[in-house]
């Protein structure tokens, strides 16, 4: 009997001891089963275009360059053919590793990862033209059979303000007449992108003298437009010793300001010229007649 109860005791304790075992051993292998890594799908074949910069500002004039780049996922090796739409009066290049393309090959992937080349792209502007500010979009895109892809590029100009100050000969010196008007002429040019307004010319002068301009204020001067000015020397007769005066002309508006100095040769009027040998002529008869008189007392 006692025999009995304890074969029952010990087959207790070890159905317990069992259940418990199996209760702990549970999360374990569940926790094993949860860490199994799980393979990442496969990236379906594709070709991709990105720009880090594919917006930025310039003065007009300027040449915009953007570098893109193109990667494609797949296991094989294809072309892709490259091809932009430009805006009227641009004319963009893509050039890879320093010579200028319109396809280029590419892949296959190196163990999972994409293969990509670096283009360099740019948009000038038709030679000898400066752009009007605003927005200018190039579109770049890149097809190989299935594949198409693109990208916009833009170009943003910005108002290029420039002027300049010259003659026809490029000579910045003149002759005057002390006591009558020199004319001077001289070339106003915008050489910038916009049109100027309300050009102000002025002038650093010798003391006395008169320089008139004519006109004195452009109301507007277009993009790329010139003026000619007529500017009038006139040195006081009297007062200015013949020699060289440095007069300075300057033009400005808010935007821009340009200076020209000019020298001006003065000469005297041939009229005083006679009157000044008339007096030494006087002179030197009074002084002869005065010996004259002298000698003989």
């Amino acid at each position: 009997m006692v025999k009995s109860r304890l074969l029952n005791l010990i087959l207790g304790i070890t159905v317990v001891f069992t259940l418990f075992m199996g209760f702990l051993a549970a999360p374990l292998a569940v926790s094993a089963e949860d860490s199994t890594p799980t393979a990442a799908p496969a990236l379906p074949p594709a070709i991709k275009l990105t720009c880090d910069v594919p917006s930025y500002s310039d003065n007009s004039g300027v040449t915009f360059n953007y570098n893109v780049a193109l990667t494609y996922s797949g296991n094989d090796t294809i072309t892709a053919n490259l091809t932009t739409v430009s805006p009227p009066g641009w004319k963009p290049t893509i050039t890879y590793t320093g010579k200028e393309v319109s396809s280029i090959p590419i892949g296959p992937m190196n163990y999972g990862t994409p293969d990509s080349k670096t283009l360099s792209i740019s948009l000038s502007p038709n030679q000898g033209t400066s752009p009007d500010p605003g927005e200018y979009k190039l579109t770049l895109k890149a097809t190989s059979g299935q594949f198409n892809q693109s990208i916009d590029l833009t170009a943003v100009v910005k108002a290029k303000y420039q002027f300049s100050m010259t003659t026809d000969t490029g000579n910045l010196a003149t002759r005057a007449t002390a006591g009558k008007d020199s004319h001077f002429l001289i070339n106003l040019k915008n050489t910038g992108s916009v049109p100027l307004e309300n050009l102000n010319l002025i002038v650093s002068k010798p003391e006395s003298w008169k320089v008139t301009f004519s006109p004195a204020t452009i109301a507007s001067l277009g993009a790329g437009q010139s003026i000619q000015e007529d500017v009038t020397f006139s040195p006081p007769s009297g007062k200015t010793v013949a020699g060289d005066y440095m007069v300075t002309i300057s033009s400005s508006n808010s935007q821009v300001s340009s200076n020209m100095d000019v020298r001006v040769t003065v000469e005297t009027s041939s009229i005083w010229g006679v009157i000044s040998i008339a007096i030494i002529i006087v002179v030197i008869a009074g002084l002869a007649v005065l010996f004259l008189k002298l000698g003989r007392r």
